[in-house]
């Protein structure tokens, strides 16, 4: 992101379970979490990193 510098206003992890790391829970069920742009007029793209 630092290097392709979109035109964003935030990321977000919509819908991030209780069991996501940094939540508590046990880390053998932790999975990757889908990652989404926030842009300027409020709609949500994904984020491909």
């Amino acid at each position: 992101m630092l290097d392709t510098r979109p035109d964003i206003v935030g990321l977000a992890l919509p819908g991030m379970p209780e069991d996501s790391p940094g939540m508590g829970g046990d880390e053998s069920t932790w999975e990757s979490q889908p990652v989404v742009m926030i842009t300027r007029d409020g709609t949500l793209e994904p984020y491909d990193y």
